[in-house]
């Protein structure tokens, strides 16, 4: 898939560091991981949004935004193909 290449290719930022482990331990346990709920507020939005946007295969089941400060459309462009 694209964003495995993505995750190579990707800034050693703090944001790919976690798609990094998150998606090399959903890739361990398969169909026992469990579910992923991603919490964000204000700001921490954008990065939520921006994580899923580039790192798509990772399995997350729930968003939780709290006073986003993202835009609406930018916030259904990213969470709506999950």
């Amino acid at each position: 898939p694209r964003d495995i290449a993505d995750l190579r290719d990707q800034p050693l930022g703090v944001m790919t560091m976690v798609a990094r482990r998150l998606k090399a331990l959903q890739d361990s346990r398969g169909k026992d991981t469990p579910p992923v709920t991603i919490v964000a507020h204000s700001m921490g939005t954008f990065i939520a949004n921006e994580l899923v946007r580039r790192f798509p295969s990772l399995r997350i089941r729930n968003f939780v935004y709290m006073a986003g400060a993202d835009s609406i459309q930018s916030t259904l462009d990213s969470v709506i193909p999950y």
